[in-house]
């Protein structure tokens, strides 16, 4: 019966998929998180930013943008993340959670400072 279904409807259009294809290309140039130690802050912050503008470019909820977000850790960072979650109440694991404790892991406060500094001192 399927078959005949199948037949029948063989030229009716099949739905796209609402998400963007990747090629194998894209996926192997882009920056994963495990790449970023705590020795680079600067990748660790990159990181981040360009996490932000790709989940502002796709319009999603807080909780959709952490779930994505998560799915991009790998290796040390997914288990440090997996740790961190696992004794944290799940009503304070948001969008802002992940990004300070990412922040705070990740990118030293001396960085932040610094960064703010040469910000500061900019000359037009």
């Amino acid at each position: 019966m399927y078959d005949a279904y199948l037949k029948v409807n063989s030229t009716v259009p099949q739905s796209q998929s609402s998400h963007p294809q990747v090629s194998s290309k894209q996926r192997d140039h882009r920056v994963t998180i495990d790449k970023v130690r705590n020795d680079n802050p600067t990748k660790a912050e990159y990181w981040l930013e360009h996490t932000q503008r790709v989940i502002d470019e796709i319009l999603c909820s807080f909780d959709d943008c952490l779930r994505c977000t998560v799915s991009l850790l790998k290796e040390e960072t997914f288990q440090w993340w997996s740790t961190l979650t696992a004794v944290v109440q799940k009503e304070r694991i948001n969008w802002e959670f992940f990004k300070s404790k990412l922040r705070k892991k990740y990118v030293s406060k001396r960085y932040l400072e610094r960064k703010k500094k040469e910000f500061l001192e900019l000359n037009e």
